[in-house]
């Protein structure tokens, strides 16, 4: 897990609900490098833990200027708004309140999913954090790599196993002390965006014990550019007279 996915954790635990942050951030990094103004989509992530499930949806709003905005629905209206430098907004229209927080692990170079438009998938961003690959070996159509953590991650983690098929990262583990896996991620649903290869759909399975264990699933639907992703909420601004509360 990287910086960012710790950071996104304590979001998530704070408003009681799977925030897609790191999937905004795919969208995010599939603008990087193309010919586009902005970008929206529809997203729906589904949460499952100890037999009960959790819905949230959202609608993305990406600025080539740098510029993020999430419109969430549901279970609650919450309205974020970001930049590039990892100034994070958090509007709440119902009672007109605002939480401001600045932190470098918000920036989308922190994330896993900036890498997917950006052709650096061969890693998966495990080289920025330190790993070294292993070894590697090949199953049917399947390349598999394994990676070495580095020093102050080796107590708590022995390797990282990384999947490709056709190129495209399709699955990505995690692996304790005891070689356990603690956390798996799938890759699949793939499209084609302007000539990028998209996964519509991931999966992330958290292992909270040997009992336990926390599923999220986070959907892409109407994924629209430019002239077609036409919304007030790519100029939101906060109210002046919101109140701030952080």
């Amino acid at each position: 897990m990287t910086r960012f996915d710790s950071c996104i954790a304590r979001v998530q635990s704070k408003y009681q609900f799977w925030f897609p942050w790191g999937i905004a951030i795919l969208l995010f990094a599939l603008v990087q490098g193309a010919t586009l103004e902005k970008i929206s989509s529809d997203v729906t992530t589904r949460v499952w833990q100890d037999g009960v499930a959790v819905q949230s949806t959202s609608s993305l709003y990406y600025h080539t200027d740098g510029t993020l905005v999430i419109h969430s629905t549901e279970p609650e209206e919450l309205i974020i708004k970001t930049n590039r430098l990892g100034e994070m907004y958090a509007y709440h229209p119902e009672n007109n309140t605002v939480e401001y927080e600045q932190n470098p692990d918000m920036s989308s170079e922190t994330s896993q999913f900036y890498l997917f438009f950006q052709g650096l998938t061969d890693d998966m961003g495990l080289r920025r954090m330190g790993f070294r690959q292993s070894g590697s070996d090949f199953t049917d159509e399947n390349d598999i790599s394994y990676w070495d953590p580095p020093p102050e991650l080796a107590t708590r983690i022995s390797k990282a196993e990384l999947v490709h098929q056709n190129y495209r990262p399709i699955y990505i583990a995690i692996h304790d002390v005891a070689d356990r896996i603690i956390q798996q991620t799938y890759f699949h649903s793939y499209t084609e965006i302007l000539d990028h290869d998209f996964p519509r759909k991931i999966t992330t399975i958290q292992y909270e014990s040997e009992q336990d264990s926390v599923v999220m699933q986070t959907l892409f639907e109407n994924i629209r550019i430019n002239e077609q992703a036409d919304s007030p909420f790519f100029d939101f601004q906060i109210p002046d007279d919101a109140r701030i509360i952080r």
